[in-house]
């Protein structure tokens, strides 16, 4: 494993072949630590790589996701899918990892993927979503935001804040009267100079917010206005 380590950091690609051969090792770390260097060297694998999304040892195959990504390797979107779709100890992993590859075929699957999935699975399928930007987003985080418990709330309005354009002055208006301190920091961020006077209000209402950092925030984004 020393080795493998070795061999990704001084970026032996020759070497790529032999820890080739480590895939199939009977060893779980050993697999792991191949997959791992496979994906920093950016080393071609085939059907290896899809091979390994089955590995019995769930962290092997995880390394085999990572690897995927980081070979921006587009014909593991099929796999990762079917994943993502099915309860297991790998499917937070693999919508992650599609979410990090953004094939905007896997957006729907995705969506569809929601309704059955654990909280924390349901806050990277947003994530995912918002990486992948379809044309239904801006509506389905609103939807979201507007009728979810509070964790997917914010998650929500954390990915519409980095949409250029998704909200308008009023939409962040009604986030800066939330009673939730965190989405009210949310708004507070996402307010400036391009909201006119009615941005410049609430960001005034936000800085004698009852929550420090809400009203830090505030004040930060009304020193970037005076500033800009």
């Amino acid at each position: 494993i020393a080795t493998l380590e070795l061999v990704a950091k001084a970026r032996c690609e020759y070497l790529s072949r032999p820890v080739h051969r480590l895939l199939s090792d009977t060893r779980a770390r050993v697999r792991e630590a191949a997959m791992q260097t496979i994906g920093q060297l950016n080393a071609a694998l085939g059907n290896e790589l899809l091979d390994l999304y089955d590995d019995p040892d769930p962290k092997v195959a995880v390394a085999a996701f990572t690897a995927s990504v980081e070979l921006q390797d587009r014909s593991a979107v099929p796999r990762l899918i079917n994943l993502a779709r099915n309860p297991g100890p790998v499917r937070y992993h693999a919508i992650r990892a599609l979410g990090r590859l953004g094939d905007p075929t896997t957006a729907q699957p995705l969506r569809e993927s929601y309704d059955s999935a654990a909280m924390h699975e349901k806050l990277e399928i947003i994530q995912a979503l918002v990486r992948i930007l379809p044309r239904w987003i801006v509506p389905y985080l609103k939807q979201v935001y507007y009728k979810s418990e509070l964790d997917l709330r914010r998650t929500a309005a954390r990915g519409m804040v980095r949409i250029p354009d998704a909200l308008s002055v009023e939409d962040l208006a009604g986030m800066a009267s939330d009673q939730d301190w965190s989405i009210r920091g949310i708004a507070a961020g996402a307010l400036s100079s391009r909201h006119g006077a009615r941005g410049r209000e609430l960001l005034m209402k936000l800085i004698r917010d009852d929550e420090a950092v809400v009203a830090g925030m505030a004040r930060k984004s009304l020193e970037g206005n005076d500033a800009g």
